[in-house]
């Protein structure tokens, strides 16, 4: 049962004010309040343990009456409740080349970042390997000719799994073809542009088709 606490039956004025005038007292209702907190453990060892936990839970429930076991003027309480959270989703990545002449006409990739260019293996103009996991055929090809050796990147979100694109340079532009909508890519911007299932990513005039599963 609430209860409820104020000024006396004959007053319902409070302390005067600076000004002189009576401040009004509104009485004030005291319930019994129960707070459950619902706490999901992580599956796995930290640092690994932060992408996958699961936000805090917090339940508030009022009752009518304050249950037996409660105390004399307690007047709320809180539970602890902690679960196993289930082990994460796990998304893979899969590659089919439509346009242009690749080592491979299709790969599964299960990696973070997954690399696109021309040739398997190109170096900078330092000399620094690049190791393309998507790679077209260095030949003399008009389609091949417009893929960067250093084109484009796909990577993966560890939180959330999203895959997003990046083109890093690439002289012909990338851009992606969804829906019948193209979604340009913008040069070495650090936001990428989130793909989908199902998205064509136009490399020059090379095109490949990602599933993600």
């Amino acid at each position: 049962m609430c209860s409820r606490s104020g000024a006396g039956a004959g007053s319902s004025r409070g302390p005067r004010s600076r000004s002189g005038w009576w401040r009004r007292r509104r009485p004030v209702r005291r319930c019994p309040l129960s707070v459950r907190i619902s706490v999901r453990a992580c599956w796995s060892a930290w640092p690994k343990c932060a992408a996958r936990c699961r936000a805090l839970e917090v339940q508030v429930e009022y009752v009518a009456a304050a249950p037996a076991s409660w105390t004399a003027g307690q007047v709320f309480d809180i539970a602890y409740v902690a679960g196993a959270a289930s082990a994460p989703a796990h998304t893979v990545l899969h590659v089919t080349v439509l346009e242009g002449t690749a080592a491979e006409a299709a790969g599964t990739f299960v990696e973070n970042s997954v690399s696109i260019g021309r040739s398997a293996g190109p170096t900078d103009y330092h000399g620094r390997l690049r190791r393309n996991r998507v790679a077209v055929l260095d030949i003399a090809d008009p389609v091949n000719q417009t893929v960067g050796r250093a084109h484009a990147r796909l990577r993966r979100d560890p939180v959330t799994l999203e895959y997003r694109v990046f083109d890093e340079g690439s002289r012909n532009g990338t851009s992606i073809l969804r829906d019948g909508d193209v979604i340009p890519v913008h040069r070495r911007d650090p936001r990428g542009v989130r793909v989908r299932s199902g998205d064509e990513i136009h490399l020059g005039r090379a095109v490949i088709r990602i599933e993600i599963r």
